[in-house]
């Protein structure tokens, strides 16, 4: 039942947010296949309809005028640019913006609101969100695009969007980009005995994961960091007579650059029994650190101060972490919002 009355949210979210919903189709573009870069140089004043021609000619296509654009004459100049690039440069600088009628013709008109509703095409589009929630990304599109028609089905993680073809394009790629899947990683945390031998190679700067692996474990288990949150590791355990307890508190976030793990731990060590004991906190304790940076798979021991109770054994931890997934990490792609939407030409208009 509650997957029928999902499925008619969305679809009363398509009725209200679009009057009509056409057959989708892929709106108009120029053909411009074997259409080579060209160079546009008028350093003296001319009429601006007639440097559209004069792309439109480079492009083998009719261009078509708004009645309501008004003529001025102006200066341009571009090098090595696509026929879009141009047409795109031109209008920004005049105050037009241009739309493909068909794959042979494109209009110019002035860049103003009422031309917009006029002449820019509307799609809709689905997005199921798996990773963002649906109000975050609602939030993101209304603050970035001022989208305003868009309508959602939240037990479903669902987006419906009305809107021009470039704005959607736009929107559709910041999706891409936000709705990823958290950061993941699980610290192995474990504490280990050294004995003499172990504790002077550690010192002496050995690699630490072939003493992990000869040295003896008291307690173990493993921290999972989705995100930046934090994760906690506590356990207790009896070696030789002596009650242990071990708190360990990680935050950390992985680099998805190089998937290395950015660490910050506060630990508490507490050994018991007979007259002698011991305990350490680490983040009180100058002799260590509580930040590290370690890649992936990396075995880190960081000795600890004092014996092991009773023996000349030292204490070491060790931490492990394993990455299960990293973010996209590096440049954010720059997303232009440009004038790609396309209509049919209105049978007023016609080539001056």
């Amino acid at each position: 039942m509650r997957d029928k009355r999902s499925l008619l949210t969305v679809w009363v979210c398509l009725f209200l947010i679009t009057p009509i919903l056409a057959v989708a189709q892929a709106p108009p573009r120029l053909d411009l296949d074997g259409v080579q870069p060209i160079d546009l140089i008028f350093n003296e004043p001319v009429a601006i309809t007639d440097i559209y021609r004069a792309i439109a000619k480079a492009a083998g296509s009719t261009v078509l005028f708004d009645d309501r654009l008004r003529e001025r004459e102006a200066t341009f100049e571009a090098r090595d640019v696509t026929i879009t690039e141009a047409l795109d440069l031109l209008t920004v600088d005049a105050g037009h913006f241009w739309v493909a009628v068909d794959d042979r013709a494109f209009l110019v008109a002035e860049d103003v609101p009422q031309n917009r509703r006029t002449y820019d095409h509307q799609v809709i589009a689905l997005w199921h969100l798996e990773n963002v929630e649906v109000k975050d990304a609602m939030t993101i599109l209304r603050s970035l695009l001022a989208l305003k028609n868009i309508a959602t089905a939240e037990d479903q993680s669902l987006l419906v969007m009305r809107d021009t073809d470039a704005k959607i394009s736009v929107a559709r790629r910041i999706l891409s980009s936000v709705d990823q899947p958290l950061d993941r990683a699980v610290v192995q945390v474990a504490l280990l005995r050294l004995d003499a031998e172990q504790a002077e190679r550690l010192a002496a700067g050995e690699a630490s994961d072939d003493i992990a692996a000869r040295a003896t474990r008291l307690l173990a288990g493993e921290v999972g960091l989705v995100g930046r949150q934090e994760g906690a590791f506590s356990h207790s355990g009896e070696v030789d007579g002596r009650r242990m307890r071990l708190g360990v508190d990680v935050r950390g976030k992985v680099a998805a650059d190089t998937r290395d793990v950015e660490l910050d731990l506060s630990m508490t060590l507490v050994i018991n029994g007979g007259n002698e004991g011991t305990s350490v906190t680490l983040n009180e304790s100058k002799e260590l650190k509580s930040s590290w940076r370690l890649a992936d798979g990396e075995v880190l021991l960081v000795p600890l101060p004092g014996p092991f109770p009773g023996s000349d054994d030292k204490l070491a931890l060790q931490l492990t972490p394993r990455v299960e997934h990293a973010g996209q990490g590096g440049e954010m792609p720059i997303m232009w919002v440009g004038t790609e939407v396309n209509i049919a030409a209105p049978a007023a208009l016609g080539d001056e």
